[in-house]
C-alpha cells in the first residue's frame, strides 16, 4: 500500500465512538470496488461530526488492500485548480507533477487519472472537505463517477453540509447522485451515552498529563453540543486544563478556551501555522515562526495540531477560530513573510501567492499573482476559479494601467459569458470597451463590442446586441482585413441566426469566413462555418451538416472548446429540427461528454433533451427535463423560453389550463429579443389550442403571420408545423410545397400514410393526430388508444366525435383526468398560493420559482379572485381549508 502523506494515528484524534455502522458500510463498498464494481461514496455531516475521523480510521484499516490517494480542499482562499491532486503527487509520481506544472487541461488530467485507477492494485481516492473544492476537481470527480463500473476503485469524499458550499458543488453532487455507483454515508450526532464516553475518555487522557481531574455535567454538555464529537472533545480537553468547569456555549468558544491555555510562544506558532493553509510545510513554518517554532511541540502535545508530511490542524474549525482571532497587523506581517518566502522558493502556485499577497495588503502583488492565477485557471478550463481571480485583481484597479485593466476586464467578461453570468458579462465588457476607446485602441474596442453583442443578445437585450454588433464592424473597417473585422462580421452572422434573419446570417458569416481564412484565425473560421451550416440545415440543405462537422473538427484540433461546444449544440438542435431524434440524442450526449471536460455553460442540454423526449411521447421525462432547465447553469433566456413553451405544450395536451400562464411567461421573455426560436413555437401552441377549442378567430392572425415569416425565411419544418395548424383551423387550403412529407400527406387527405411517416420518425402524438382524421374507424380507434397512453386528455373529445361521426363505438376504459383543485387553482397557482401563505413577497416568490415578478403578480391576482379573498393575508386560511393539491 502507498499513501501520499501520513494518515494521522488514532492517538491524534478523539476515539471513534458509535461509528460501527458507517465504518462497516465503507468496508462493504471497498469489498465491492475490489471486485470491479467501483463506488463513489459521499460522507456527509455537519462540521465537527467526525467525518475525517471516520474516513481516516477506515483508511488505516485497509492500507494492506489498496493504494490510498488522499487529498484535501482548502476553504480559506480561492483554490488553485486540482488542489487535492497536489497533495497526491508523492504517490501519483512525476508525470502528474509535469501535467500540473504544465497547466494541463481537465481532459488530460481526467483521462490520466482514470487510467491510473484502472491499472494494478485497487485504489482508494479520498478527498476531504469537498464543499471547498475547486471546479476542476469537481468536474474530474463527476467524470470518474460516470466511469467507475468495472474499475477496482473506491472514491470517498467528505462533504460538510452546514458549510456555505458553492453552487458548483451542489450541482456536481446533484448530477452524480443518481448514478449507480454512488452511495451516501451520513454521520450522525452521538447519543448521550456516546457523549459521556467521549468526554470522559478525553478528560481522563488530559488529566494524566495535567494531574487534575475534571467533573463534567454530561447532561448539559449533551444539550449544548447536540452530540457533536468535536465540540465534546474541545470542551473535555479544555476543562481538564482550565480553572472551573463551565461549558462554553459554542464550538468557537470551546476552541478559544483550549488555545487560551497555550503559552505565548505556542500561540504564535499556532497562528503562523494557520496563516499557511491546510497543511504547513516545515521549511515555510520555520521561516514564519522563527524562534517561536519550538512552540509547535506544545500544540502537537495538546492535540491542536497533528503531524502528516507537514504540520496540520486536527480540525479546520480550530484553524478558522485562530484566524478569526488573529490581530490584523500580526496577520499582515505573517502573510508578508509567507509571500516573500514562497516567491524566493519559486513556487508556481499563483493562487496561493495571490492569497498571501491579499493577506499581506500588497496591492501590486495581488494584481500580479491574481492575474496569473486567473490566466492559469482559464487555460485549464477552471472558469469559476478564473473569474474569482480576475475579480481579485480588479479590486485593485487603481494600481493598474488602462491597458492591463482592459485585458483583465475582457478576460473576466469572457469567463462570465461562458458561465452564463450574462448581464454582468455585458457590463464588464462594456467597461473594457470604454477603456479601449479612451486609449485609441480601435481594433480592441471592436473586438470588445463583438463580445458585448453576444452577451447582450443572450441577456435578451436584442436592440443593444444589434447596435454593438454593427458598431464593431464600423470601428474595424478602417483597419483593412484583420481578425477583429472578421470576428465582427461573424458575430453579426450569429445575431442573424438567433433572430431568424437567415439572409443576414449567411451574408455576414460568409464575409467573416473568407476574411478569417485569409488572416488565419481558426476560431472565427469555426464560428462562421457553424452559422452557415446551421442556416443551410434550417433551409433543408443537408450539406450544412458537413460544415458543422468541419467546425467541430477545427474546434478540436485548435483546442477551442467554445467552438466545439457550439458545433455540438447546433448539430443536436438541427437534428431535433429535422426530427432525427436518435441523431439529436447522439450529438447532445456528445455535448454532455464535452462539458464534463469544460466549464462552458452556454448551451442548455436539459431543454434540448426535453424536446427530444416530447417528440417521442415521453412527456413525463420531457417535463422533468424542462423544469431542470430552469435551474441548470447552462440555461440562458432563450433556452429557458424554449423549456417554458415545452411545458405549455405538454400542459395543453394534458388538459391543464396552466398552459396559458406558461405562454405568458414565454412572451415576457420574448419582449426583450426578436427571435423566431421563441415566437414560432409560441405560435404553434396557440394554433393547437385554437384547433382543440374550436375557437380560432382570434388566433388566426398570429399563426398566419408566423407561417408567412417561415415561408419567407425558408424553414421547411417551421413551414410544415405552422402551416399544418393553420390548415387545421381553416386558415389555409393548401400547404407550401417546401413542407416535409408527413404534413403534405395529411393535408392531402392521406391520413394513414401520414401516420406511418410519423411512426417512422418515432413521433406518436403526431401519428395519433393524423390517424384521428382517418376515414377508417380502426385507424381512429388506434389513435384513441395511443392518446390515452400518452395522457393527451385535451384531444380525446375530438377523436371520440370522429368515431361517432363514422358510426363507430367509442372505446371505454381508463381515461386520464385533469387534476382538480378544490379551490379551482391551477398547479402553478396552488404552488404560489402556498408560498403566499408562508409570507413570501412577490419578489421572493419570483426568485424561488425563477419567474418574473410581473408574472407572479398576475398569478396572485388570479389566486385572490378564485379563492374569493380580498387580501394576501387571508390566503393561508383558505389554502388550509381546501387541502393540498398534488
Amino acid at each position: 500500500m502507498a499513501v501520499d502523506h501520513a494518515i494521522p494515528t488514532l492517538l491524534d484524534r478523539p476515539p471513534l465512538i458509535e461509528r460501527d455502522a458507517p465504518l462497516a458500510a465503507l468496508r462493504t463498498y471497498l469489498d465491492e470496488a475490489v471486485t470491479g464494481r467501483g463506488r463513489f461514496v459521499v460522507i456527509r455531516g455537519e462540521a465537527g461530526i467526525g467525518k475525517t475521523a471516520l474516513l481516516r480510521s477506515f483508511l488505516e484499516s485497509c492500507q494492506a488492500r489498496a493504494t490510498v490517494l488522499l487529498g484535501a480542499c482548502d476553504g480559506v482562499s480561492t483554490p488553485q485548480p486540482f488542489g487535492p491532486l497536489e497533495d497526491m503527487v508523492g504517490v501519483l509520481g512525476p508525470e502528474v507533477r509535469a501535467m500540473l506544472d504544465g497547466d494541463a487541461s481537465r481532459p488530460q488530467v481526467g483521462r490520466w487519472l482514470l487510467a491510473r485507477l484502472a491499472a494494478g492494485n485497487p485504489h482508494i481516492l479520498a478527498i476531504e472537505d469537498l464543499q471547498w473544492a475547486d471546479q476542476a476537481t469537481l468536474e474530474i470527480l463527476a467524470f470518474l463517477a460516470r466511469r467507475l463500473d468495472g474499475l477496482p476503485a473506491l472514491i470517498v469524499v467528505t462533504h460538510r453540509e452546514d458549510a456555505d458550499a458553492s453552487p458548483a458543488v451542489a450541482r456536481i453532487l446533484g448530477t452524480v447522485a443518481t448514478l449507480p455507483a454512488v452511495r451516501q454515508v451520513a454521520v450522525e450526532p452521538l447519543s448521550r451515552i456516546g457523549v459521556a464516553r467521549l468526554a470522559h475518555e478525553r478528560a481522563e487522557e488530559r488529566a494524566v498529563s495535567t494531574g487534575r481531574a475534571t467533573d463534567l455535567d454530561i447532561d448539559e454538555l449533551y444539550r449544548i453540543s447536540g452530540g457533536n464529537p468535536f465540540y465534546v472533545t474541545e470542551v473535555a480537553a479544555g476543562a481538564a486544563t482550565a480553572d472551573g468547569t463551565a461549558i462554553p456555549l459554542s464550538v468557537l468558544d470551546a476552541v478559544r478556551a483550549r488555545v487560551g491555555q497555550l503559552n505565548p510562544r505556542a500561540r504564535r506558532a499556532l497562528e503562523a501555522t494557520a496563516i499557511i493553509g491546510v497543511r504547513a510545510e516545515p521549511w515555510l513554518l520555520a521561516t514564519l515562526a522563527g524562534e517561536d517554532l519550538i512552540g509547535i511541540d506544545d500544540c502537537l502535545r495538546v492535540g491542536l495540531l497533528v503531524r502528516t508530511d507537514g504540520i496540520s490542524f486536527r480540525h479546520e474549525l480550530t484553524r478558522m477560530a485562530v484566524l478569526e482571532d488573529l490581530p490584523v497587523i500580526h496577520g499582515i506581517a505573517l502573510h508578508r513573510r509567507a509571500l516573500a518566502a514562497l516567491e524566493r522558493a519559486g513556487t508556481n502556485d499563483a493562487a496561493r501567492l495571490a492569497y498571501h499577497a491579499e493577506g499581506a495588503a500588497d496591492r501590486a502583488a495581488v494584481v500580479r499573482h491574481a492575474a496569473a492565477a486567473g490566466r492559469r485557471a482559464q487555460s485549464m478550463g477552471a472558469l469559476h476559479e478564473a473569474s474569482a481571480q480576475f475579480r481579485r485583481a480588479l479590486e485593485h484597479a487603481d494600481v493598474l494601467d488602462p491597458g492591463t485593466r482592459a485585458d483583465l476586464l475582457e478576460s473576466l467578461s469572457n469567463v462570465l459569458f461562458l458561465t452564463n453570468h450574462l448581464p454582468e458579462s455585458c457590463a464588464v465588457g462594456t467597461e473594457a470597451v470604454a477603456l479601449r476607446r479612451a486609449a485609441g485602441d480601435v481594433l480592441g474596442a471592436s473586438r470588445g463590442l463583438s463580445s458585448v453583442a453576444l452577451a447582450a443578445w443572450a441577456s435578451l437585450r436584442g436592440d443593444e446586441a444589434w447596435a454593438a454588433g454593427r458598431e464593431a464592424i464600423a470601428l474595424a473597417e478602417g483597419g483593412g482585413e484583420t481578425a477583429e473585422l472578421a470576428n465582427a462580421w461573424t458575430t453579426l452572422g450569429r445575431l442573424g441566426l438567433g433572430s431568424g434573419e437567415y439572409d443576414i446570417a449567411m451574408d455576414a458569416s460568409e464575409r467573416g469566413l473568407a476574411m478569417a481564412r485569409r488572416v488565419g484565425d481558426p476560431g472565427v473560421v469555426g464560428t462562421a462555418l457553424a452559422t452557415i451550416g446551421t442556416v443551410r440545415l434550417i433551409r433543408g440543405d443537408d450539406a450544412g451538416e458537413s460544415l458543422l462537422e468541419e467546425s467541430l473538427r477545427i474546434g478540436r484540433e485548435a483546442a477551442l472548446p467554445v467552438i466545439v461546444d457550439r458545433a455540438l449544440n447546433n448539430l443536436g438542435a438541427m437534428a431535433v429540427t429535422g426530427r432525427h431524434l436518435d441523431v439529436a440524442e447522439h450529438w447532445y450526449r456528445e455535448l454532455e461528454e464535452h462539458t464534463e471536460r469544460s466549464e462552458i455553460e452556454r448551451c442548455s442540454i436539459e431543454a434540448a433533451l426535453g424536446e427530444v423526449a416530447q417528440w417521442r411521447g415521453e412527456w413525463d421525462v420531457a417535463e422533468r427535463r424542462a423544469r431542470a432547465a430552469f435551474v441548470a447553469p447552462r440555461t440562458d433566456g432563450i433556452d429557458r423560453a424554449i423549456a417554458i413553451v415545452l411545458l405549455a405544450r405538454i400542459a395543453l395536451r394534458r388538459g391543464d389550463d396552466g398552459w396559458a400562464t406558461w405562454i405568458d411567461e414565454a412572451r415576457a421573455i420574448s419582449e426583450g429579443i426578436d427571435s423566431t426560436q421563441i415566437r414560432w413555437p409560441i405560435a404553434t401552441v396557440v394554433g393547437e389550442r385554437a384547433w382543440l377549442s374550436g375557437t380560432a378567430a382570434g388566433d388566426v392572425p398570429e399563426l398566419a403571420a408566423a407561417y408567412a415569416e417561415a415561408r419567407e425565411r425558408g424553414d421547411p419544418w417551421a413551414i410544415g408545423e405552422l402551416g399544418q395548424w393553420l390548415w387545421r383551423i381553416g386558415g389555409i387550403d393548401e400547404l407550401d410545397a417546401r413542407a416535409p412529407e408527413p404534413f403534405h400527406l395529411e393535408v392531402a387527405g392521406r391520413a394513414a400514410e401520414a401516420a406511418e411517416a410519423w411512426d417512422r420518425l418515432t413521433m406518436p402524438y403526431e401519428a395519433a393526430l393524423s390517424r384521428g382524421g382517418s376515414a377508417d374507424p380502426e385507424d381512429v380507434r388506434r389513435a384513441h388508444s395511443a392518446l390515452v397512453r400518452l395522457g393527451a386528455v385535451a384531444v380525446l373529445p375530438k377523436v371520440e366525435a370522429r368515431l361517432r361521426e363514422l358510426g363507430a363505438t367509442v372505446p371505454r376504459g381508463p381515461r386520464p383526468a385533469t387534476k382538480a383543485h378544490p379551490g379551482g387553482l391551477t398547479e402553478r397557482e396552488d404552488e404560489i398560493a402556498r408560498l403566499i401563505a408562508e409570507g413570501l413577497s412577490n419578489a421572493e416568490i419570483a426568485d424561488r420559482l425563477v419567474l418574473s415578478p410581473r408574472t407572479v403578480g398576475h398569478h396572485v391576482s388570479a389566486i385572490l379572485g378564485k379563492l374569493g379573498v380580498p387580501r394576501r393575508g387571508a390566503v393561508a386560511a383558505v389554502i388550509g381549508s381546501v387541502g393540498a393539491h398534488r
